[in-house]
């Protein structure tokens, strides 16, 4: 196999140079060199250039797509188009929380923080991206020693670090008082989300204290919860965020399929989190339309960041439309097997400090 080599080869069309590019991210350091791209990070930017493909250590060729909404109100890039690794510089990393950014013990590694804190003294923004609410997001990002912003609800709400709200895009009430009768097998397990403060965010008809797998889970969010029968009657004129259910992984398969199959699915959307070592899924169902993808679109687009400046990182479902988005795109190496075979960059596990051998390797260009 031949040597890699430090600059893309362009077989140019007659009027259009051949170009390398530095290390644009590489910030003040003592004893830096300035290094050459390494080529797996290069791109032809010359127009009408033609590429000849150089030997790639850690990404293969990829498609990025546009967006459209499908049948189902989520978001999808259809129609896909070639796209080549990245050459310009990195400005927003957007990560998912739960299986990407914090380990199996659900904390964040110091490797990870400490990295996280050098991207953004470099200039790079930092978006968490995560299907949890906001008030039980920001007590673990809390041990982060910099600045960011977090998407939450699986997009439904964009919130500062502090607790600023940038956007809103909640479920109409009479929606979710459809999605709960279509799915009123599924009752004991689906609980309303509202963005409100402190006391009832979350509201179940039932709460079982003891469950094995949501029994923790209870407890930590035990002032946020309360208990309401009917569930309908908490829709009292209030647009809730979203419609959630958590049980087995057969069991919120069956209740995705059964919203996707009813006439109303065009008034919703729904994200799906699986955990198939636990046998326990997420199914949440929010406005049409509103996924992590849109959401962080959305925020690129009032940063004035571009898709090839962007950076995503995730490991499960409910991460695909970000990942396809970003010109970077990022898998875990604990992710599920469906994710990493559609040819993205493929980083260590979430126990192996992945997030930060992502950024190191990608955005930071510390990687040869």
């Amino acid at each position: 196999m031949p040597a890699l080599e430090h600059t893309i080869k362009i077989e140019a069309i007659p009027g259009a140079p051949t170009r390398s590019f530095p290390c644009m991210n590489a910030g003040p350091r003592t004893g830096a060199k300035k290094r050459p791209w390494p080529p797996w990070r290069l791109i032809a930017t010359v127009a009408k250039s033609k590429i000849k493909p150089t030997y790639s250590k850690h990404r293969n060729f990829h498609f990025s797509n546009r967006n459209k909404i499908d049948d189902s109100g989520n978001t999808r890039f259809f129609q896909p188009f070639p796209r080549y690794n990245i050459s310009m510089p990195i400005k927003l990393i957007a990560m998912d929380l739960d299986g990407t950014l914090l380990d199996s013990r659900a904390q964040i590694s110091h490797e990870n923080a400490r990295t996280i804190a050098e991207a953004q003294s470099r200039g790079i923004e930092i978006v968490i991206a995560t299907g949890r609410r906001f008030d039980f997001a920001r007590p673990i990002t809390e041990a982060l020693p910099c600045d960011f912003n977090l998407i939450v609800s699986n997009g439904a709400i964009i919130k500062s670090k502090s607790g600023v709200t940038h956007l809103r895009q909640l479920l109409p009430v009479a929606t979710a008082r459809r999605v709960l009768e279509i799915t009123a097998h599924f009752r004991s397990c689906a609980a309303v989300i509202f963005d409100r403060q402190a006391t009832r965010q979350v509201i179940m008809e039932r709460v079982v204290w003891d469950d094995p797998i949501r029994g923790r889970y209870y407890a930590k969010i035990r002032d946020h919860l309360a208990e309401v029968v009917p569930l309908t009657d908490c829709l009292d004129g209030e647009d809730p965020i979203q419609i959630m259910y958590a049980g087995p992984c057969a069991d919120m398969q069956a209740a995705k399929q059964m919203l996707e199959k009813n006439p109303a699915a065009l008034e919703y959307s729904a994200a799906l989190t699986e955990y198939p070592d636990r046998n326990f899924s997420i199914l949440d169902v929010l406005r049409r339309g509103v996924s992590k993808g849109v959401a962080l679109a959305e925020w690129a687009r009032r940063r004035g960041v571009a898709r090839e400046e962007m950076m995503s990182i995730g490991d499960n479902w409910n991460d695909r439309e970000m990942l396809e988005l970003a010109g970077l795109p990022v898998v875990m190496g604990n992710g599920v097997p469906q994710l990493k075979s559609l040819g993205w960059a493929v980083t260590l596990s979430n126990d192996q400090n992945g997030v930060a051998e992502a950024i190191r390797t990608y955005a930071l260009c510390d990687k040869k």
